[in-house]
């Protein structure tokens, strides 16, 4: 599936959500929990590497990006602290974000909006 179709579908579920596919998570929900519960911990270790792996094209040629950057500065000290800034910027929202998403009062409200 490519990424104008998932793009399509996505745009589709939220305009006329009651129409075709869905990307919904929940849709599979029991199958993934099933999953979870029979598979042992070195599986889902892979499972997550691979995972890793999969995102590296989209937050990891950033961080190449910002390395790569900070490779020409002039000291250490200046690298390092760029490097935490970004992670401050970039980073820190994101883990916001899955701290709020995980909080039940939070998942209800996303679920009913």
């Amino acid at each position: 599936m490519g990424s104008l179709h998932l793009g399509l579908v996505a745009f589709q579920e939220a305009v006329v959500p009651e129409w075709g596919n869905r990307l919904s998570a929940h849709v599979n929900m029991p199958k993934v929990r099933r999953i979870i519960t029979k598979a042992s911990w070195p599986a889902l270790f892979g499972a997550g590497i691979l995972i890793g792996l999969c995102t590296v094209p989209c937050s990891g040629a950033v961080y190449l990006a910002v390395l790569a950057l900070l490779s020409t500065q002039a000291t250490v000290l200046q690298g390092v602290t760029y490097l935490a800034l970004y992670n401050l910027v970039f980073v820190v929202p994101l883990v916001i974000i899955l701290v709020l998403a995980g909080s039940p009062p939070v998942y209800r409200k996303l679920g009913r909006w």
